[in-house]
Order: C-alpha cells, then sequence, then structure tokens
C-alpha cells in the first residue's frame, strides 16, 4: 500500500536545506504572532486550500457564519486593491485601516526585526499579520483564511486553525507543488492540525485516500461533500433563492454546499435558511463579473476554473457569439488552459500579463493549432479589452480571462493602483 506521508518526507530530504528554510520561516512566523498576540488571537480560524473554489468557500463560509457572529475573511490575490484581501462581515476595510497597521504596527515591527539581524518579513507574512490585526481590533469571532499556493510550506499553517479545507486537487502550479496530482495532494494536505477536521469536496477516491493517510497520521476526521448538501443549495436556488444569481453556476453551487456543510458542523442545527440567504448575498469581485452590458470579467486562470467557466458559458450563452480576451502567467500551458473555451470563441484577442507573464506569441501560437476561429495579438491590455468592445454586437459578449494581471491593467478604474500593481518589484530591481 502507498504510504503518502513517508512520501513526502523522503521529498523533504531530498531538498533539506530548501526543506529547513521554509520550516525557520514558520518559526519566524510563530514568534512574530507571539510578539503580537501575546494572550493569542482572539478569532477561531479555518483555513481553506485548493485548486479551485477557495476564495468562494471563503466568502461563503464568512456569510453563512455571520448569522450569528462577527466574522472575516482573508483572500488572495486582489484584483485592482490591496483592501481586496481583507473583509470584516463581507465589507472590504478601507483605507486609513490599511495606512494605520503598516505606519503604526508592521513597519516598526519589520525594522526591529532586521535591527536585531534577524530575516526580514516576507510580503505574504505582511499580508497575513495585516489581516489578523484586522480581525482582533474588529472583535472578529470567526476567520477564514484563504491558503496562497499548496498549504504544507504556505504561511498560514502556521496558525493554529479549528479545521481545515481542502476544496480539490487538480493541475495548479506543478513547477512549486509537484508535476504529479498526488503530489499536489500531499502538498495541499500539509494544512491538516492534529484532531481537527478536514473537510473536501474532492470528487478523486483515490486523491482521498491520501487525505485519509494524512488525517489518520494526525489523528483528525475526514468530511466529504454529501450530494445532500449540494442538493440542499441546488434546492434553495430554485425555490426562494432563485434571484440569488451566484446560484446560476454549478461550481458555485457546490462550493456554497461545501460551506454549508462546515457552518453545520460547527453550527449543529443552526439556521440554515439564513445561512443559505447571507451566501446568495455575496458578491465576488471579478468572478464572471458583468462589468457593462453583455461584458464580463473572470479571474480563471488555471484549468480547472476555466473548464467551470466553459461549462458556465455554454450553458447560459450558448445563443451568444462570445469575443474573448485572454492572457496567461507563470508558465502556464495555453494547450491545457484554453483547450475548451477556445472551442466555443468567435474571436480570440491575446494580450499580455503585467506580471510573469507567458509570451503572446506562443498563447497565439497554441490556440491557432486547435481552433479555427481568428487570433489577433494586441500587446497592451488596455487596447486589447477597447478592441474587443468595439467589436462586439447585440447578439454576443466579450469575456476576460486567463490572468488576473491582466484584468487590472486591462479595467482598474484607479490607474495609480494600476500602476503600483504593474510595476511591483521595481524597487528590488535597482
Amino acid at each position: 500500500m502507498s504510504n503518502y506521508p513517508y512520501y513526502t518526507d523522503v521529498d523533504q530530504i531530498y531538498h533539506c536545506d530548501w526543506t529547513a528554510q521554509k520550516y525557520l520561516r514558520f518559526s519566524l512566523m510563530k514568534e512574530v504572532l507571539g510578539e503580537l498576540f501575546p494572550q493569542n488571537h482572539r478569532s477561531k480560524f479555518i483555513q481553506i486550500a485548493g485548486t479551485s473554489g477557495k476564495g468562494s468557500v471563503c466568502r461563503f463560509l464568512e456569510a453563512a457564519f455571520s448569522v450569528e457572529y462577527k466574522t472575516g475573511a482573508f483572500v488572495n490575490p486582489h484584483l485592482f486593491d490591496f483592501r481586496e484581501r481583507f473583509s470584516v462581515n463581507g465589507k472590504i476595510v478601507d483605507q486609513n485601516e490599511i495606512l494605520d497597521i503598516w505606519e503604526n504596527t508592521l513597519l516598526p515591527l519589520s525594522v526591529k526585526m532586521l535591527s536585531k539581524k534577524r530575516l526580514a518579513l516576507s510580503y505574504s507574512e505582511v499580508c497575513v499579520l495585516f489581516a489578523l490585526l484586522i480581525f482582533q481590533k474588529h472583535e472578529v469571532d470567526w476567520a477564514f483564511m484563504e491558503t496562497g499556493c499548496g498549504g504544507r510550506y504556505e504561511r498560514l499553517t502556521a496558525l493554529k486553525a479549528e479545521a481545515a479545507v481542502i476544496t480539490s486537487v487538480g493541475y495548479d502550479h506543478p513547477l512549486s507543488l509537484g508535476e504529479e496530482k498526488w503530489q499536489r495532494a500531499c502538498d495541499k494536505a500539509g494544512i491538516i492540525r492534529t484532531g481537527k477536521p478536514l473537510f473536501t469536496a474532492e470528487p478523486d477516491d483515490e486523491i482521498v485516500r491520501i487525505f485519509a493517510q494524512f488525517c489518520e497520521k494526525q489523528n483528525a476526521d475526514l468530511i466529504r461533500l454529501k450530494e445532500k448538501s449540494v442538493e440542499e443549495v441546488r434546492n434553495f436556488h430554485l425555490g426562494e433563492g432563485k434571484n440569488f444569481l451566484i446560484f446560476n453556476q454549478e461550481h458555485q453551487i457546490k462550493n456554497a454546499a461545501l460551506a454549508l456543510e462546515i457552518f453545520r458542523f460547527f453550527k449543529g442545527k443552526g439556521d440554515i435558511r439564513k445561512a443559505l440567504k447571507k451566501m446568495g448575498e455575496v458578491v465576488f469581485l471579478g468572478r464572471f463579473e458583468e462589468i457593462a452590458p453583455g461584458v464580463f470579467i473572470d479571474i480563471a486562470h488555471n484549468e480547472d476554473k476555466i473548464h467551470a467557466l466553459f461549462e458556465h458559458l455554454q450553458k447560459n450563452f450558448f445563443e451568444k457569439k462570445i469575443i474573448l480576451v485572454v492572457a496567461l502567467s507563470n508558465l502556464r500551458s495555453p494547450d491545457k488552459i484554453f483547450k475548451n473555451i477556445s472551442s466555443i470563441a468567435e474571436r480570440i484577442i491575446v494580450t499580455r500579463a503585467s506580471y510573469s507573464s507567458v509570451e503572446p506569441e506562443d498563447i497565439a501560437k497554441s490556440l491557432q493549432l486547435s481552433s479555427a476561429v481568428p487570433v489577433e495579438i494586441i500587446e497592451n491590455p488596455r487596447e486589447a479589452y477597447e478592441k474587443a468592445v468595439s467589436l462586439k454586437t447585440d447578439n454576443s459578449i466579450v469575456v476576460l480571462t486567463g490572468s488576473n494581471y491582466m484584468i487590472d491593467q486591462a479595467i482598474n478604474p484607479d490607474r495609480h493602483l494600476s500602476h503600483l500593481n504593474l510595476t511591483y518589484g521595481w524597487r528590488y530591481k535597482h
């Protein structure tokens, strides 16, 4: 029988210096947490990882638990504004709060650490600490934290948590999480806490068996999404919740059902109806969001998310001609990402992501090999967006997808923030 905890340890041995550096960052994080919150943090945390749906599950949980508690959510990355990462009872924090925490707490702390020749805080650590300080200030009872990449070595995993959630395991970040699906499952399983339940909506029985081995090692219960919960959300949408457009998307029904499963576990019978209503009212920035009549943005950026978008377009816009504006970042493969969605497009405009962009020429070449539709390259995202809108008719829609960074550069209403997002890290180069 395969022993996945053993395989994880062998992988660590083969990369022992890299592994030691990762765990050194955990030690640093725990030290900082002790300094900032000597009496422990007041909030209860649930950490959410997965290839797709983790941000949505965070927001759904924030909404559901707000029926009885003050809640908070930490999601990443942001689309237009750094503040989007942090919310309390569904409301994004204001600019003054960011200014106060940075200038009066985190910047002095970072300087102090460097002055004592300790490791400096990284950007990802600063983001987590922003969330914790915001939640402490607002006296948040339950906070739901989205994992960045993977899970085992992600800074959030240094926190104590009441439960872990793994939405799914797909083809994401193979260069950092592993080329094999079982490797990515082992990395995400690293968020399981001793004696605390793991919830998952992963449909693959083999991957769930991997989770089960790590749960056994941690003496943790494994709780799979039940079809009964999916039907509960679907029936709510068909009846009382028919006006909640977020439930028009099948993948969001499943994300809401997973959140409902977790809510029921911690709240027992609770008020399920109120929880579902709260979830239905959630607004997801950049998740198939209509920004103008017939113009949509969707921050899907991996194979699973693009496939969910493809299914949604097929189901709900089969009578429309689709104009796609696409870009990719982080060495993602256009062959895998766009293989389905390009088949339903009438026209595709390829542009550039602002961060770690896949070359538009490479994307266009891949699309031209797999699709007979016209493919055009416009390097500047805002110009690509404007061209797509100029081509739109009453019988067509425009969809921007494939890269958060591209969507930011194409339509961010704050040009100053857009410039800062575009030039992230420029000071390190000089």
